[in-house]
């Protein structure tokens, strides 16, 4: 599906603005048009649906350089001791 739905949204809405200018520009303006205005409109969810699965997919690769990044600032903290938690502040005498 991850292939297929940006292909397909992309082709209704197409479609649906070519049938919504050909309504336009025939006689017949209320039933073309509104149709390919209806279907371009069923093609936006599809559009949007497909953004945001392709800007969350992560490629192995990109996975793999933000692991060993966060590999390497665990490994440099250890190296300056803030991981050790500090010691509690002495309240003093009263």
């Amino acid at each position: 599906m991850r292939r297929h739905l940006p292909a397909c949204a992309i082709a209704l809405l197409i479609s649906g603005i070519a049938v919504a200018l050909i309504g336009l520009i025939g006689d017949s303006r209320n039933a073309v048009m509104n149709v390919g205005i209806i279907m371009g409109l069923v093609a936006v969810p599809g559009i949007v649906a497909a953004s945001v699965d392709r800007a969350h997919h992560i490629f192995d690769d990109q996975l793999a350089t933000s692991h060993r990044a966060g590999y390497e600032l665990a490994l440099d903290h250890v190296a300056r001791g803030l991981l050790d938690a500090p010691a509690p502040p002495n309240p003093g005498r009263r």
